[in-house]
């Protein structure tokens, strides 16, 4: 695995970081996250800095096994587990040269003073590795995790996951894994919508060959319920070959440096920062041929499948080509073949023509016949555009389209389809983002957080390109000079990641307008 093994496994569960927008145009301040998420979060971000990537996998391991919260997070955790190590990881004796390890993360049964509602059965996880970590093998369980509040229920019933995986050409970790979730409920209480997904699988393997891997990942999802309606079968597989070897260690070091040097950083701004290997990534795609297949997208409804096949691939281009999106997509080639058969079209109208009816009957029985004529009437009016207009041919009752883009050209069936002009667009900035941990704020007075008085302020201020604030001013002062200035003193100090433009950083003035919450400690 790329990252540290356990950590890895509580973060698929997690999303969001802790940074702020320094000109988020709302004007009520985002809300906090849930004691839960905020522990979490704060146990991700100090298992990932403390992981020395570099070190084989085993002494990782056990340098995590050895590991200790600060006090800040064990009170977090404290707070919500009733422990302040509610994650174990323990190495077994070692068996006929394995070193073996098994991690648990503590049921969970909390409910926030909100009425947010947590539970979760114990997540249990193994990892087994040779004396050299080269080569690692990892199994885990999740049996049960639910979430209630008064809008939404949702659980999710056994989580599993496998994997066989081998180190090497730049410490990436080659080889197959699995994982599946027997089942996921949604129930919105306010409508009383539910949505269920009944066995759900993904898979991807990473082949390495001499000078390049080959990717291949998907999921499959057995059905979907939502509405009275199901759709049964979704797959979604899908491959890219010839993959630089070099260029892809290179994301990974980058990607690690990252997230050590700015925890703090959005994705996005992590993203624009590895521009440059983006490029370089891009520059191997056209010297290596690297191609994109779409091995199958389908998914049925009533016995009838629809489904897409395809190949995306860059031929004759240069690495000038990089800088010129508009001669870039001229060397594009994409050839997709879709096939939906005349009876699913049938069923989908025929389900929409129901709904109608009903509707105009006002809860009472759709009349059949009426169904029937609507039904029939939008059948055709579907399939004639299609056909009539030579987007798609039928073959033995199944609509079929050949879709091809060539040096800038759009085909259907072999019929020219005209693309509008194509101006390649400018990357819109990425706004300057507040880093918690580094710019203190001073805690609102006790009537504010109370709710006894109300507070709210306007303030200036620029984010240099090397995330320093200046220009600190007011806008519009609230009704407590005094903290407006405690306020202006204590955002002098502070750290931001710098707006981008481009992938770069620039010096970008902002707004703040702040309105308090009752019990919100501070901005």
């Amino acid at each position: 695995m790329k990252t540290l093994v356990l950590s890895s496994t509580l973060a698929a569960a997690l999303a969001g970081m802790p940074v702020h927008a320094a000109d988020a145009p709302a004007p009520r301040p985002v809300a906090k996250p849930s004691a839960v998420m905020d522990a979490m979060l704060s146990t991700m971000r100090e298992l990932q800095a403390a992981d020395k990537s570099k070190l084989p996998m085993r002494e990782r391991l056990d340098a995590l096994a050895e590991f200790h919260h600060t006090p800040e997070t064990a009170q977090k955790l404290k707070t919500v587990f009733g422990s302040e190590r509610p994650w174990t990881l323990a190495r077994l004796p070692v068996s006929n040269g394995r070193y073996d390890y098994v991690g648990t993360l503590a049921p969970l049964h909390y409910t926030s003073e909100a009425g947010e509602n947590y539970e979760w059965a114990p997540l249990t996880l193994k990892v087994s590795l040779d004396k050299a970590s080269r080569n690692m093998t990892t199994n885990g369980s999740w049996p049960s995790l639910v979430f209630d509040d008064k809008n939404v229920h949702v659980a999710v019933r056994d989580i599993s996951l496998s994997a066989k995986q081998k180190r090497g050409f730049g410490d990436l970790w080659f080889g197959a894994s699995q994982a599946s979730i027997a089942s996921v409920q949604f129930d919105v209480k306010k409508d009383g919508t539910k949505v269920a997904l009944e066995d759900i699988r993904f898979h991807g393997n990473l082949v390495e060959r001499p000078k390049a891997a080959d990717l291949a990942y998907g999921f499959s999802i057995k059905s979907i319920t939502a509405l009275g309606e199901k759709v049964d079968n979704v797959k979604f597989a899908m491959r890219m070959t010839n993959i630089d070897k070099a260029t892809m260690a290179e994301l990974k070091v980058l990607g690690e440096k990252a997230n050590s040097n700015a925890p703090g950083s959005t994705p996005e701004q992590q993203l624009a920062a590895m521009q440059p290997v983006f490029k370089s990534l891009g520059k191997a795609v056209i010297q290596r041929g690297a191609a994109w297949e779409i091995d199958e997208i389908s998914a049925g409804y009533k016995g009838n499948t629809a489904s897409l096949k395809g190949r995306v691939t860059v031929e004759g281009a240069s690495d000038a080509d990089l800088a010129n999106m508009p001669a870039l997509v001229k060397k594009i080639v994409a050839r997709f073949n879709i096939r939906v058969p005349v009876a699913l079209v049938r069923d989908i109208t025929t389900n929409v023509a129901t709904r109608q009816v009903s509707a105009q009957a006002k809860g009472g029985p759709a009349n059949p016949q009426t169904v029937a004529q609507i039904a029939q009437s939008m059948h055709d009016i579907i399939i004639g555009k299609m056909v009539g207009g030579g987007y798609a041919r039928i073959e033995k009752d199944v609509l079929v389209s050949d879709i091809e883009f060539r040096g800038g050209v759009l085909r259907i069936n072999g019929k020219e389809i005209a693309l509008p002009a194509f101006n390649a667009p400018r990357t819109p900035p990425l706004q300057a983002r507040r880093i918690e941990s580094r710019c203190v704020l001073p805690d609102y007075p006790e009537s504010v957080v109370r709710g006894e008085q109300p507070f709210e302020l306007s303030i200036s201020f620029v984010v240099k390109a090397d995330g320093t604030v200046a220009d600190v001013g007011i806008v519009k002062p609230s009704q407590i000079p005094a903290y407006d200035q405690a306020l202006l003193a204590a955002m002098e100090h502070c750290a931001y990641m710098p707006a981008l433009i481009d992938g770069k950083p620039v010096q970008m003035p902002t707004t703040w307008h702040i309105v308090s919450e009752p019990g919100q400690a501070r901005p």
